[in-house]
């Protein structure tokens, strides 16, 4: 017996690399709006900040970020990634999961489960 396999173009996905040029420059916004969660401290929130500011992400937030657009949106600060200092996305979520080793990004809230046994005790 032979089977068919049928695609359709509203079966496919494409993937765009571009998320990894955008993912920086909210960093520092994400840090201040999930603090309390994220546990983080104090001087690591202070040098995300720096580095937001520094690698040009703060200015690109309170200029292109605005509804209704001024204009085309520009490119992201720092697009070819080549300036040190200035991957912060990643060290946010390494640093959330230092903290909480049950961090997901899509759900912040998330906590590590309660380990319990057949007695019901935690």
């Amino acid at each position: 017996m032979r089977t068919s396999f049928w695609m359709t173009v509203s079966s496919t996905i494409a993937h765009d690399r571009k998320h990894e040029l955008t993912r920086p420059v909210p960093s520092a916004a994400f840090v201040d709006y999930w603090g309390p969660l994220l546990n983080l401290n104090q001087s690591f929130v202070e040098d995300i900040h720096t580095r937001s500011k520094k690698c040009g992400y703060d200015k690109f937030m309170s200029e292109a970020m605005v509804f209704p657009p001024k204009k085309a949106l520009p490119a992201p600060p720092n697009a070819n990634q080549t300036e040190d200092g200035c991957s912060i996305w990643n060290d946010v979520i390494d640093a959330a999961t230092l903290t909480n080793p049950c961090f997901d990004v899509y759900d912040v809230a998330t906590t590590c489960p309660l380990l319990w046994d057949v007695l019901g005790k935690p």
